[in-house]
């Protein structure tokens, strides 16, 4: 941000949500400013390039230092007119009463997780850079900077580490050791490394029981941090292989058990591109059930789907038909009566961004956050 084009610019911040690696899958046209007697509200208006094209307005959120708040999706929202002042829904909370949670869960689609390519990324839990395996990855959710802590469990004499980087590797990162993981020392910095995906570090520590890693900076900003694997060296042994780990962020496992743990940050993903996918929740026995609410995984899309309920998991009966929707609705919530001891939620398309649907790394995560049963 800058009061003239000349400068002087602020720091660069992160515009889009940390749920979000973009800008919910909109392109930024322009903004514009509601005044008003209170105050004034200002609007990014984006563009959608899905068939049929979709426009996006959401209030641009200021810090009280000043500061702009990463874009937070709004399925409906005001101006007062008057005031001038945006009227934004409060947020939704996990239902007390939901049947669904914590119940038996199964999907057509239900993995933990895998890593290929530029894909989804799930199942990158802080172990996995300690497992021995060169196929899997800590990975955070999102690329600004992070750090990975290890304990060795006992003080041991270090002679240097080897740290294989997720994707391209890291142009900027530290590496430092502590006795009591509250004192630390800086072993090694580097500023300049090229797109190598590991890296050396000699060095000559007595004593040391806490290593953490800190991934500062990348060669590029669409090559998130993440690391694959960690060696630490005694006497010419890795020492750090399973060992405990802690990070300050990471991607979490994805299976079907995510939609009915009633935590709004985790989710049931489906890594591939084959549609339909549907889940089924067992209830535990035939009661009455009033309605479903669901949490889709990626905000501001407009998914299609149906939701049947039955008594036996044989017949099946249809409760909501949304396989034509071309509305957002990023928890709706379906009132209807059945008497029923299985719910399925089947997903059958969503936004189409292109000529070619879900083929392009624009296009949203198809997956469910939470899947709330009521009487």
């Amino acid at each position: 941000m800058a009061k003239s084009i000349s400068g002087p610019w602020s720091e660069n911040r992160l515009l889009c949500s940390r749920r979000t690696w973009n800008t919910y899958y909109a392109q930024g046209a322009h903004e514009f400013t509601v005044h008003g007697t209170k105050g004034a509200t200002y609007v990014y208006a984006l563009d959608r390039w899905v068939k049929p094209m979709r426009h996006v307005w959401l209030p641009i959120e200021f810090n009280t230092n000043g500061t702009i708040k990463p874009l937070e999706w709004h399925d409906e929202w005001q101006i007062d007119a008057k005031t001038g002042l945006a009227v934004i829904p409060a947020t939704t909370k996990p239902m007390a009463a939901n049947l669904a949670k914590g119940k038996r869960v199964s999907a057509t689609y239900d993995s933990s997780g895998e890593m290929f390519g530029y894909s989804h990324y799930a199942n990158h839990e802080p172990s996995l850079a300690v497992d021995g395996g060169s196929k899997t990855a800590w990975i955070p959710k999102d690329n600004l900077a992070h750090w990975f802590k290890l304990d060795l469990l006992e003080p041991m004499d270090i002679s240097g580490t080897r740290v294989t980087f997720w994707n391209a590797g890291a142009n900027d990162y530290q590496i430092a050791v502590s006795t009591d993981a509250e004192n630390w020392k800086t072993v090694a910095h580097t500023t300049s490394t090229p797109a190598r995906k590991t890296v050396h570090d000699d060095f000559t520590e007595r004593k040391i029981r806490y290593l953490r890693v800190y991934l500062l900076k990348t060669n590029s900003g669409y090559h998130w941090p993440g690391i694959r694997e960690l060696a630490v060296y005694s006497n010419g042994v890795n020492v750090a292989r399973d060992k405990p780990v802690t990070a300050d962020d990471f991607q979490a496992r994805t299976d079907a058990t995510k939609a009915v743990d009633g935590d709004f940050s985790t989710a049931w993903t489906i890594d591939n591109d084959q549609l339909p996918q549907s889940i089924t929740i067992d209830v535990g026995a035939l009661q009455a059930i009033g309605g479903v609410r669901i949490l889709w995984e990626t905000a501001g899309v407009a998914y299609c789907y149906r939701i049947e309920t039955s008594a036996d998991q044989t017949k099946w009966k249809l409760a909501v038909d949304e396989t034509g929707n071309t509305v957002v609705a990023t928890q709706p919530k379906h009132h209807f009566h059945a008497k029923a001891r299985y719910i399925r939620v089947t997903l059958n398309g969503y936004d189409k961004l292109g000529d070619n649907p879900r083929s392009g790394w624009m296009n949203p995560w198809p997956g469910i956050r939470e899947i709330e049963v009521f009487k």
